[in-house]
């Protein structure tokens, strides 16, 4: 790409990949799962990771350009080093609500911890296991729902005693 132009529009280079991080994130959380949440966690958590990887699987190119430039980048001066919370996904927190509130969720599960470790997995199974390892889509779901069962005892109610 030419440097002239990248000045004219984004005023530098880390400016264009700040850019191309943010529209890249706001592709991936601008869809909510339009369905109503399933009354298994394990199963709806897994169906949410199964959207956003397909999501990112569609994107793979543009990550991968975000991903080095990133690795590289010694200034710490990009959004996406300096605001890590920029990747969370508010359809997630709200989803997580709506499970708790139906009871498919124990109401002592913090649904912030929650969104943070499921969010943390799913970045290291995107860095590593897709760009890296270019491990299939069956592989990632298949090691995804492994993690959520064991993720289970702490997530759903305990049985109600009669």
């Amino acid at each position: 790409m030419n440097a002239a132009l990248i000045a004219r529009y984004f005023g530098n280079k880390q400016n264009l990949f700040d850019a191309l991080a943010l529209h890249h994130r706001e592709a991936m959380i601008s869809d909510p799962l339009p369905q109503p949440p399933l009354a298994d966690p394990c199963a709806e958590l897994l169906r949410y990771s199964s959207v956003r990887l397909a999501q990112v699987r569609s994107s793979s190119k543009t990550l991968r350009v975000i991903v080095g430039y990133a690795y590289t980048d010694t200034s710490g001066k990009l959004a996406l080093k300096r605001d890590p919370t920029q990747f969370h996904d508010p359809y997630l927190a709200e989803r997580l609500r709506q499970m708790q509130q139906l009871g498919s969720l124990a109401p002592d599960v913090d649904l912030k911890a929650l969104a943070r470790v499921l969010v943390t997995y799913m970045g290291g199974q995107i860095m590593v296991n897709h760009l890296i390892f270019d491990r299939s889509f069956a592989v990632l779901m298949a090691e995804t729902k492994s993690f959520l069962q064991l993720l289970r005892p702490s997530l759903t109610p305990a049985p109600k005693k009669g």
